[in-house]
């Protein structure tokens, strides 16, 4: 968090407008036991926006539940990795594979 930060006020200090994306392998690697994960990856990523991050980067999560109840818990812009496993963006509206 604290490298967010740092990068988030020095953009801001210098007028450099820009995105920063922070990301969370909780899922891609998978990290610690399965039923703790979802709560993980919403602290992080709570984390991280309140450090300054725009957008939220999880791979390796691909089930569309997941995806839906991780935007309402984490209510910030959510990037996920689309890959075959990843349901379908089309028609999807607010729990599309990406946003």
């Amino acid at each position: 968090m604290e490298k967010i930060r740092a990068v988030r006020e020095t953009a801001k200090s210098l007028g450099v407008p820009f995105v920063l994306n922070a990301r969370t392998d909780v899922f891609l690697m998978p990290i610690g036991p399965e039923p703790t994960r979802f709560e993980r990856t919403v602290e992080r990523l709570r984390a991280y926006r309140d450090a300054g991050a725009d957008c939220l980067f999880i791979p390796g999560l691909y089930d569309r539940d997941t995806i839906a109840k991780l935007v309402k818990a984490v209510e910030a812009p959510l990037n996920i990795l689309a890959n075959p496993a990843c349901p379908p963006a089309r028609g999807a509206g607010k729990n599309r594979c990406s946003r």
